[in-house]
Order: C-alpha cells, then sequence, then structure tokens
C-alpha cells in the first residue's frame, strides 16, 4: 500500500507539473494561478500545495526538470560520436539545437530569471552545466584529475561561450552560425591542451607538480 501510495503522490506531481508548464507557456507566470493550475491538473488546491510550497517552488522545479531534460539530450547526442571531441562538438549543436524549443525559451530564458531572479537562475544554470562541461574537458584533455586551476578557467569560458551564443540564436542575431561558433570553441580548447594541458602533464611525468605561468 506504501508503494502504492508513493507511485500515486509521484504521478500526481508530474500532472501537475505537466500543467503548469503548459499553462506557464501559454500564460507566463504572473498571469497563471495556482486554482487554474489545480484545474488543469485535475487535483485540488489542497493536492497542489500538498506537493509544492507556493507557485514559485513548483515553477523552480519546472525549470529544474527542463535543464535536466535539456542535458540528458546532449548526454545521448554525444554517445553517438566515435571520439571525445565530437562527442563535445555534437553534444554542443545538440544543446544549441534543444534550448530553441519555445517551451525551453519561454520558462527558462524568459520567465526564470524574472521569477527566480538572475542569481538564483544563474545557479541553476552553472551548478548543472558547469559539471557536465567540466566533466567534458577532462575527458577531451585525457585527465581525469586535471586540477581546478586548469580546468574551472576553461569551463567557465566554455559553458559563457554556449550560453551566449544560444541567446543569440534565439535572438535571431545576424552572423550567428553554430557550426562557426562550435569549430571556434574547438580551436580554443585544441589551444588550451598545447598551452596549459600538455605542459601540466609533462611537468607531472618528471615528478612536478605541474605548476607553471
Amino acid at each position: 500500500m506504501a508503494r502504492r501510495r508513493a507511485q500515486d503522490a509521484a504521478i500526481t506531481r508530474v500532472r501537475i507539473m505537466d500543467a503548469a508548464q503548459a499553462l506557464f507557456v501559454a500564460r507566463g507566470f504572473a498571469d497563471t494561478s495556482t486554482t487554474a493550475i489545480a484545474e488543469a491538473a485535475g487535483v485540488t488546491d489542497g493536492a497542489l500545495f500538498h506537493h509544492f510550497k507556493d507557485k514559485k517552488t513548483l515553477f523552480r522545479e519546472i525549470v529544474v526538470r527542463l535543464q535536466t531534460q535539456v542535458h540528458q539530450a546532449i548526454y545521448d547526442a554525444a554517445a553517438k560520436a566515435t571520439s571525445v571531441i565530437e562527442g563535445f562538438r555534437l553534444g554542443a549543436l545538440e544543446s544549441m539545437r534543444v534550448t530553441q524549443v519555445p517551451v525551453y525559451q519561454r520558462i527558462v530564458f524568459t520567465e526564470a530569471p524574472a521569477v527566480l531572479g538572475r542569481e538564483e537562475w544563474g545557479t541553476i544554470d552553472a551548478r548543472m552545466g558547469f559539471a557536465l562541461i567540466e566533466s567534458r574537458l577532462k575527458m577531451i584533455a585525457g585527465a581525469e584529475d586535471l586540477p581546478d586551476r586548469l580546468v574551472k578557467p576553461m569551463a567557465i569560458l566554455t559553458l559563457g561561450t554556449m550560453n551566449e551564443a544560444t541567446f543569440a540564436l534565439a535572438r535571431k542575431d545576424p552572423g550567428v552560425d553554430p557550426d562557426e561558433v562550435l569549430a571556434l570553441l574547438e580551436r580554443t580548447l585544441l589551444d588550451w591542451i598545447e598551452r596549459d594541458v600538455k605542459p601540466w602533464q609533462a611537468a607531472r611525468a618528471e615528478g612536478g607538480d605541474g605548476a607553471h605561468g
């Protein structure tokens, strides 16, 4: 019985989130009431507040879910590659593609900064995207133990480039081509490996700590 109740609760929670997401896209956060969400989900107001403390909490969960879906799409795209660098390129292209979907554009790009505040919105984006990019950079470098002083600055540059490219594509800025952006980013990654990663690897092989600069 307990397991059945947990399953029912999980189904209700997803139904509420699906209904809210559709309404947030159609009407926006401010013009969507919790009563409207409950009605669309086929639950009572009390049931909605049992699962979510308030409308903002519900909205935040939807943002996290959308981000998680994007990252899963990136993983799936990268898994089709035959090399690490190709996996990075395929994943990056998929990221720019899926983030142009109207649902993502409206909720994550338009509504989230205003509803959650740019700091919290940026924290969610950075926490999820940063970890993914760091792991990919270490794979490209062929060094899982690459120190933070080398990998984090490159991860910041990569995440910033990808985010800004996504925003530019959403705005339909002229002169922004996903393939050109990625070609430039790949050249930057290869330069980073030559200038920073390989000297660190060489110094470590000689018994040093890889410090340089």
